[in-house]
């Protein structure tokens, strides 16, 4: 039975944690000196487990097996990290001599990165024991086995004949003549190598090239035309269509997903070309062109939403898009989990915890767009990738109801939250103000103060205000605001002050609220003119 066993956790391993056996020269399993061996080879750390009949050895036994692993392990020269798990077996493990040699044989690697680790099972008592500290992991070996034991209803057909036979007469589980049910190693390797086949939908990568191209383009020549025409770059790309809330509000909904081919500038467009790169070449084979495209466009349009959602800020770049697409990439997760593992997980996990980390660190990333991307890119490799899998997570239904529910639930919190409710009215004061209707402007503005506001757009406010009451001379209100407007951004507030002062006739405290603006950094031109025009008035009077 313990031969049963031993089978049942190579057949799980081999399965379900990529572990294959040890092969002899004629394809069979390797029998090792009381012990099978299996081992795997993973992001550059090889891991050999080894199951030993602890039954069939003395405690002396079992000491010279300890100080042999080791010999084996300080003999490899590879830097990278090397591991022996030995997976004792006993019918019961009550043997304290046999236990202490094999605690006190394992090492813990050191600068070497080699560890050698024993794992104690009694079969009897279906115990699993660890019988190290470090690492914590055991690479789902002890788990394995755990439910190995806990699934069989007994263990007691082979127990009990050894249990019956004297010391001499036990029974070795890996003689060639132990009658098992033994399985069929071909037919596993058979099996493993079905689960890595996967079919690439696209043999060259055209669509992601041909993205990058126009991403390029468009920046070299909206920098050649700003550059040629004396516009401002930002303005230029607002009426291109980047992303400004309170023009989506009114319909230019083109503003979700004219952004993706906008970008910032030169470094901000190389690297979302490099990240294109890194993920759209895999990404694009995998799914084919056409769901490669569709992928990319829905995850930047549900990037976009997401920032207009809950981020009032202009906003250009690809990112979005880009992340949809290792979004989608984690949805072939899901559905090819072992080609996944072995082949993207790594990659495409740390580039999206690097990403979204480095959105919530650094100011000016627009780390809403990252993770709506991220999201959207997921659902919609959903939608578009038929898996014919009857699991409910892989179901197309599902992530179309899910994608419907994002995208207009999505917008229509966009369009009626108060932080968008709020830059609608700021776009408002911005044309009131050019035309010079200071009472509407004053009205509009003095709504907006009511309402909930981030810093930014209440300075605005409050500036908009007071000069909507000066031009209306009402001085003191203007006052007022100049002054709530000083703890927020005090050089604004005590320039605008100054400003006020001068219409008032208060010439000595004009003069002084616009020198201590400058004092605190204040970036207008025309104070030293503004305070050398009082100076003036002021010796005349």
């Amino acid at each position: 039975m313990k031969r049963k066993l031993i089978n049942k956790i190579i057949k799980d391993l081999a399965i379900n944690k990529d572990f294959l056996p040890l092969l002899d020269e004629d394809g069979k399993l390797y029998y090792g000196n009381n012990a099978r061996i299996i081992m795997k080879n993973t992001m550059g750390t090889f891991v050999a487990v080894e199951l030993i009949d602890g039954d069939m050895m003395t405690s002396s036994e079992i000491e010279q097996y300890m100080n042999n692993s080791k010999i084996r392990l300080n003999n490899i020269n590879e830097a990278s990290y090397h591991y022996i798990i030995e997976v004792f077996l006993f019918n019961n493990a009550t043997d304290e001599e046999k236990i202490n040699k094999i605690s006190e044989g394992q090492t813990r690697g050191g600068i070497k990165k080699k560890y050698l680790k024993s794992v104690i099972v009694d079969i009897n008592s279906k115990k699993v024991d660890k019988c190290f500290k470090m690492p914590l992991f055991c690479f789902g070996v002890d788990n394995a086995i755990r439910n190995i034991l806990n699934m069989e209803s007994n263990w007691e057909d082979y127990e009990n004949k050894q249990s019956e036979a004297s010391e001499n007469e036990k029974i070795d589980v890996f003689a060639d003549n132990y009658n098992s049910d033994e399985f069929n190693i071909n037919e596993i390797l058979s099996q493993k190598e079905n689960e890595m086949e996967f079919k690439l939908k696209a043999s060259k990568p055209v669509i992601t090239f041909l993205l990058i191209a126009v991403n390029v383009i468009v920046w070299a020549l909206t920098n050649i035309y700003a550059a040629k025409s004396g516009k401002d770059i930002n303005e230029l790309q607002n009426l291109l269509g980047a992303k400004d809330n309170a023009r989506i509000i009114n319909g230019e909904i083109y503003r979700l997903i004219a952004p993706i081919f906008l970008h910032a500038n030169l470094e901000h467009l190389v690297y979302n070309s490099l990240a294109l790169y890194m993920v759209g070449i895999n990404c694009e084979r995998i799914f084919g062109h056409l769901k490669f495209t569709g992928i990319y466009f829905i995850s930047g349009i549900i990037g976009y939403i997401a920032s207009f959602m809950f981020t009032p800020n202009m906003a250009v770049g690809a990112s979005g898009a880009i992340m949809g697409l290792f979004g989608a990439m984690l949805y072939f997760g899901i559905l090819r989990p072992k080609i996944f593992a072995r082949y993207f997980a790594v990659n495409v996990i740390v580039i999206v915890v690097m990403t979204l980390l480095n959105g919530f660190t650094k100011s000016g990333i627009d780390n809403y767009a990252h993770i709506g991307g991220l999201i959207g890119g997921f659902l919609a490799a959903g939608v578009l990738e038929y898996s014919g899998k009857k699991k409910w997570y892989l179901n197309r239904v599902l992530y179309i109801v899910l994608s419907v529910i994002t995208i207009i639930g999505g917008f229509a919190y966009g369009i009626t939250n108060n932080q968008n409710h709020s830059a609608v009215m700021m776009a408002q004061m911005s044309k009131l103000h050019d035309e010079k209707n200071w009472v509407k402007l004053e009205q509009v503005g003095e709504e907006l103060l009511a309402m909930k506001l981030d810093v930014d757009s209440k300075r605005t406010a409050l500036w908009e205000v007071a000069v909507a009451e000066n031009m209306q001379e009402k001085n003191d209100e203007g006052i007022k605001h100049a002054d709530e407007l000083i703890p927020i951004a005090p050089p604004d507030g005590h320039y605008l002050k100054g400003l006020i002062l001068i219409y008032m006739n208060r010439y000595e405290d004009s003069k002084k609220e616009l020198l201590e603006a400058k004092r605190l950094g204040a970036k207008y031109k025309n104070i030293d003119e503004l305070v050398g025009q009082i100076d003036s008035q002021m010796n005349r009077n």
